[in-house]
């Protein structure tokens, strides 16, 4: 069914029956979402709606106080590398839109003298490659470590201080 979004101002009643005199089953607060599951059914001057809440109460609450989600039709998968120019990241799919549920597999490709560390962002842990599903739009960074050692005469040895002279 259809999505919709509570707007009443106050906490929208939830009742067992399409009517003022049905019980109140609960109250579902301001932006609470919720799916339709039947209706509408016109009693007592109002059109009445059947919602599956997502969380709470669910029942019968009235059509003026509830309005139409429209979810996106598609998000946006960015990636990037940490630190720059350490490596690539491939993905299985170049769309520059995904529809949702859309699944990608990333796949980070360390570049000379790095190796693949993690993700963040939209994606976690150290498993390459990782496969994101696209349920909202999504950012995600391959990070990556030096494997290159420290260059030779970079170290310096401290200076010892000299030996204190004893006073007589």
């Amino acid at each position: 069914g259809d999505r919709v979004q509570v707007t009443s101002p106050t906490d929208l009643n939830v009742r067992d029956l399409p009517s003022l005199l049905g019980t109140i089953l609960g109250l579902q607060p301001f932006g609470t979402l919720g799916t339709i599951l039947g209706g509408s059914v016109l009693a007592d001057n109002y059109f009445w709606w059947n919602v599956n809440y997502d969380s709470g109460a669910d029942g019968w609450s009235v059509e003026d106080w509830l309005e139409k989600v429209v979810a996106p039709t598609t998000y946006t998968l960015t990636t990037t590398v940490s630190p720059a120019n350490a490596g690539v990241v491939n993905r299985s799919s170049t769309l520059v839109n995904y529809p949702p549920g859309t699944l990608v597999t990333l796949t980070a490709v360390p570049a000379a003298n790095y190796t693949f560390s993690n993700w963040s962002g939209g994606a976690s842990g150290s498993v390459n490659p990782i496969t994101v599903t696209m349920d909202g739009n999504k950012s995600v960074t391959a990070n990556f470590t030096s494997t290159t050692p420290p260059q030779p005469g970079t170290w310096v040895p401290p200076v010892s201080s000299p030996e204190p002279s004893s006073r007589c």
